[in-house]
């Protein structure tokens, strides 16, 4: 799974490029215009960027000029969304250093095939403080959260509970060995009820319906499993 930023100031591109990708199970951060796209880059990189060329406030030739010339951005694959078709803006595109070029309007299997193209060249660097499984993505080192794409603020607690649950995805896990991982020899005359609390508060952020939960599935009398979907 990649994260990718889609800009756009076509909220129906932006839309349907987010389907597109989700359901290959990648995560989509969104940005409607080019200074918004490069703030969001420079605070959270992403796998590969799709850029509409002409946006308000910043154009996407310039966005991508600007990762080429930044340390930390100018290996993203770029591919420009755009509904210009003179051979000169193509041209102009590869220019300031982009990957790949779709006209719009685009048929979803030829992007499909792009985007898939790009993927190729995208190593991702194993960093044991980041963990994505399915469409939750963690960073223990700045304590950042995404679902779907969207922050989600959680307690320092919290965080390590979903970090572990997630970081053993499809396993029981019993709220007794919670207890033992999380909070050490204090699990001794702890009470699994504060995991429950935790559990229940995690759910209340990351779940679209915390009474019928997606992610954390409680076993009856066993604990419980971070489901992939």
């Amino acid at each position: 799974m990649a994260r990718f930023l889609v800009a756009d100031d076509e909220e129906f591109i932006v839309q349907v490029v987010e389907q597109l990708l989700a359901t290959s199970g990648h995560t989509v951060v969104k940005a409607s215009n080019g200074a918004d796209a490069l703030a969001l880059l420079r605070s959270d990189p992403v796998d590969i960027a799709i850029l509409d060329v002409m946006m308000p406030k910043m154009t996407g030739l310039e966005v991508c000029s600007r990762m080429r010339q930044s340390p930390e951005l100018k290996n993203i694959p770029v591919l420009f969304l755009t509904g210009r078709e003179e051979l000169s803006d193509k041209v102009q595109g590869f220019e300031v250093g982009a990957d790949d070029y779709v006209t719009k309007p685009f048929n979803l299997r030829e992007l499909d095939a792009r985007v898939k193209a790009l993927l190729r060249f995208v190593r991702p660097v194993s960093d044991p403080n980041v963990l994505s499984v399915g469409t939750l993505e963690m960073n223990r080192g700045s304590n950042l959260v995404y679902v779907n794409g969207e922050s989600v603020k959680l307690t320092p607690s919290e965080f390590d509970v979903l970090f572990f649950l997630a970081s053993h995805a499809g396993e029981i896990i019993s709220s007794r060995d919670l207890l033992k991982e999380l909070w050490g020899s204090a699990a001794a005359t702890g009470s699994t009820s504060l995991v429950r609390m935790h559990v229940l508060n995690i759910r209340r952020k990351i779940e679209q319906d915390p009474d019928n939960p997606r992610y954390i599935l409680t076993i009856p009398r066993h604990g419980y499993v971070f489901k992939v979907e």
